[in-house]
């Protein structure tokens, strides 16, 4: 009975050893397929192409997999994360569409992105949308020749706070060069009382930019009178300010199961949709080189394509495309990290094809015919072309700089999706 006994506990002890190898062996296996099936079959190339294919879910959910195990892996080990560059350039827009934008060293983030950034706009009445829509350098590219300077009278201590000024052409004046022109004022906080005095109509009035509906104030007297005229802008146009903007439902960093709770989006104000675009100088470089390969002319600028945050040093051409979450990490103090989240890559309208120099739309679209015949990547938007990604802060009130390091936290391969 005794040896028995023996034996059947040398039994159990041994299949218990086989139970939990057999285990190890399979979670092994659940974790290195990953990696292994995306090198034997190079899955990544799946996503560089705006055809549909049968398999390219299954080839997305593979290396979203992998990538789901690098993360974790770091956290776990507080490993040290992917570097994605740096920002050398930070540029604001506080009047949609108008100017090549302001260019400065550091920034505040509010809870809108960049702070003050695209808080006005130009705007008509379509009474089928009966709504203001934008008023755009796509269709009035003379726009571009707005010149915006900033003049801060906040301390370091408090909230940023100044004055935009604005010098525009007038109609006989030759932008590419330097021109006198007119000027006006817009303060960066918007008061009640500044709001009353310069409006032109009471109340809310709706916009409705790109099928997403907000609310604003019509404060047009704070224009000059000639500046339609000398712009060669439509002579009803309006100029709109939006302190409250439009949530940020797609892509938002917020639960999916929060989603009836405004308080866990993001706003934006009059951007396109979401706060924050990014690209980097790796970006346009190969821009530059693909243009000479396909022997269309042009004169390439970052500038044309409106980013808010320009990166350097990232390790390839569009190694955004495949970003999903990034911190920003002061360059002052390492320890203070912010989250972002990608939204979406960014499709291309043919703004960028404006002529900076001449403020002039070039008609031969060269810019938008170099990034076709490369850009067509997402099955999500077949006939679009990206280029650049849309970032959403999670937490504000802080200080972005030029030199600030960006790390990756988390890849993810995202299908393009309509707007909410």
């Amino acid at each position: 009975m005794f040896t028995i006994g023996i034996g059947s506990a040398k039994i159990d002890s041994l299949s218990g050893i086989t139970v939990i190898s057999g285990i190890g062996l399979g979670l092994s296996a659940v974790v290195c397929a990953p990696f292994v099936l995306s090198k034997l079959w190079d899955l990544e190339s799946q996503f560089n192409t705006h055809k549909k294919s049968v398999w390219g879910p299954v080839a997305r959910w593979i290396i979203n997999a992998k990538y789901t195990i690098i993360g974790a892996v770091q956290t776990l080990f507080r490993l040290k994360r992917e570097c994605g560059g740096s920002i050398s350039k930070i540029m604001v827009y506080p009047i949609k569409s108008v100017g090549v934008g302001l260019e400065t060293d550091e920034w505040e983030v509010d809870s809108h992105g960049l702070k003050f950034d695209r808080e006005f706009m130009l705007s008509t009445w379509d009474d089928k949308k009966e709504a203001y829509i934008p008023v755009t350098q796509r269709e009035y590219a003379r726009l571009a020749a707005v010149r915006i300077t900033f003049r801060k009278t906040s301390s370091e201590s408090e909230p940023l706070d100044g004055v935009f000024s604005f010098v525009y052409p007038l109609k006989d004046d030759d932008v590419s060069g330097e021109f006198q022109g007119k000027s006006f004022e817009l303060p960066a906080v918007v008061t009640e009382e500044y709001a009353v005095e310069n409006s032109s109509s009471k109340g809310l009035h709706p916009v409705d930019l790109f099928g997403v509906p907000l609310t604003s104030y019509d404060i047009t007297r704070a224009l000059p009178e000639d500046f339609n005229d000398q712009l060669g802008i439509p002579k009803e146009t309006v100029l709109l300010y939006s302190s409250t903007g439009k949530l940020v439902k797609t892509g938002s960093p917020a639960s999916r199961l929060m989603r009836d709770l405004d308080s866990r989006f993001r706003k934006s104000l009059f951007h396109d949709y979401f706060p924050v675009l990014i690209f980097s100088e790796e970006d346009v470089k190969d821009l530059v080189i693909k243009a000479k390969e396909y022997n269309i002319d042009v004169q390439i600028n970052f500038k044309s394509f409106r980013p808010n945050i320009l990166l350097s040093g990232s390790k390839a051409p569009h190694d955004t495309d495949n970003w999903h979450q990034f911190n920003i990490v002061s360059k002052i103090n390492p320890r203070e990290k912010h989250k972002w989240t990608v939204g979406s890559k960014c499709a291309r309208c043919p703004m960028p094809n404006v002529d900076l120099t001449k403020a002039e739309m070039d008609k031969k679209y060269p810019i938008t015919n170099t990034i076709t015949k490369y850009r067509r990547i997402d099955p999500g938007h077949r006939f679009a072309v990206f280029f650049g990604i849309y970032g959403i802060q999670h937490d504000s009130g802080y200080t972005i700089r030029v030199g600030d390091s960006v790390e990756i936290v988390s890849r993810k391969y995202m299908p393009f999706v309509d707007f909410e």
